[in-house]
């Protein structure tokens, strides 16, 4: 039977928090190495302290020591992600900077492997002990202080990186340094720890790693770190949130209902379980996106931007407040118009979406597939229409209540069909099949020129 206690629901909230917060980031734009790496930095913390409960709840050493390895790795790793993200504050990295970062890679996955082949970093055949009592982990090895002092340094080197840009904004780079200072704090406390056996390891390390993210994350929401200037835990985000935890709640409700006595294995269950769902709600849109492009794009290469992403700009482009927030932004290809032709943000953008749409304008009859696609996104875009009259100029499914209850006062769709060759389906799931194709068609065309863009 497993016993959780305060600090367990208090570590599985904050890891669950901070691995949500990661997987929405790298959402926004996960066709970036840098979004990767901040993915990477906060979703590898994250994912420690949201499993820390499981080493506590093992039933035994061989348990302990098999889920030890399995949550360990990012202690190695995520500190070299970290010096990783610090070098891209700099206009260009040198070539000693690119050495000490394959030396970091290479060392830390090292001394991962030597963790997992056990006995030199902790001594899984020997407790610690003090007073007779069990102390939760294991003796140190000779190779856990040097393991330690290698990550550590790393971490060092990113705090200076990040030291050195302060001129330019200084609560913009003084934060994540900052969240570096607590990364090398928890990491001399936890050697510290195990020096004088002292049961602080665990505690230390919820504590300063949790503050850590807190500043590396405020950093990015608030300054824009990293990232384009559109806001990043928008209102999306907070609805999103919502629904992940209703989700959340279900599975947990599901569990008690269903009476199954919480044991190991069920709770191991429930963490993946809560894994799954942050995993996969937020890149709902990408998934679905890489599905369009096998269906429609396949010859032309995986999409960049995603059919939500254009779908949101359409349905907004005549709405600059709602526009400010669209992570299309980010583009090259916007960055591109504001320089050369001296645009706001929000216009090179209105110019982009605007551009691509016309790029599909067809003269052909108005009842061909092609023309029809054109016609939705245009309507879409700049006359605001509703599905509603959508449907019945197109010559669709009728226009619902309000003019069936005057059929005989109305005049007829602006496009008709008058050919054998026309389009033929008038129902409300052919219109629909035609807006995913058509706004798939957009998301083709952006994603073209932002590689046309990408390579000069």
């Amino acid at each position: 039977m497993i016993h959780l206690v305060t600090k367990d629901y208090i570590e599985i909230a904050l890891g669950f928090a901070f691995m949500w917060i990661g997987v929405y980031i790298l959402s926004k734009d996960p066709f970036k190495k840098l979004s990767w790496l901040i993915f990477a930095v906060i979703m590898s913390f994250g994912f420690t302290i949201f499993t820390d409960s499981l080493l506590l709840q093992t039933q035994n050493i061989h348990q302990y020591t098999v889920w030890q390895k399995i949550t360990d790795w990012p202690l190695f790793i995520a500190p070299i992600f970290y010096y990783h993200i610090s070098l891209y504050t700099k206009k260009e990295i040198k070539k000693w900077e690119t050495i000490a970062l394959i030396i970091g890679y290479f060392g830390a996955i090292s001394f991962f492997l030597i963790d997992i082949h056990g006995g030199l970093i902790l001594r899984e055949n020997m407790v610690r002990m003090q007073n007779y009592r069990r102390i939760d982990g294991f003796e140190p090895g000779i190779l856990l202080q040097p393991s330690i002092a290698f990550v550590s340094l790393f971490v060092l080197f990113g705090v200076c990186n990040f030291f050195q840009e302060i001129k330019k904004s200084f609560w913009k780079y003084f934060l994540p340094a900052l969240s570096g200072i607590f990364l090398l704090m928890t990491a001399v406390t936890i050697a510290f720890s195990y020096e004088i056996y002292m049961n602080l390891a665990d505690t230390a390390y919820s504590i300063g790693v949790s503050i850590s993210l807190l500043l590396f994350i405020y950093s990015i929401v608030k300054y824009y770190l990293f990232v384009s200037t559109t806001r990043l835990l928008d209102k999306v985000f907070f609805i999103k949130t919502l629904v992940v935890v209703v989700i959340t709640s279900i599975y947990f409700a599901a569990f008690v209902a269903s009476g199954v006595e919480l044991n190991f294995s069920v709770y191991v269950l429930l963490i993946l379980t809560m894994l799954l769902v942050i995993l996969t709600h937020t890149l709902y849109d990408w998934i679905s996106t890489f599905v369009n492009d096998l269906l429609y794009n396949v010859k032309s290469g995986l999409s960049i931007v995603t059919d939500e992403e254009v779908n949101f700009a359409l349905k907004n482009l005549n709405d600059y407040e709602k526009l400010e927030n669209s992570t299309l932004l980010r583009l090259g290809l916007v960055d591109r118009l504001m320089k050369v032709k001296n645009l706001t943000p929000i216009d090179a953008l209105r110019e982009v979406i605007g551009e691509s749409v016309e790029y599909f304008n067809s003269n052909e009859s108005q009842r061909v597939k092609k023309a029809l696609k054109y016609q939705i996104l245009k309507m879409i875009a700049h006359n605001e229409a509703e599905e509603g009259q959508i449907l019945w100029e197109l010559g669709f499914e009728e226009y619902p209540v309000k003019i069936l209850t005057q059929e005989n006062k109305t005049r007829g769709p602006l496009f008709q069909i008058t050919a054998p060759s026309d389009y033929s389906y008038k129902s409300r799931n052919a219109y629909l099949a035609l807006k995913k194709e058509a706004i798939h068609d957009v998301v083709w065309r952006i994603s073209y020129l932002e590689k046309q863009v990408s390579k000069r």
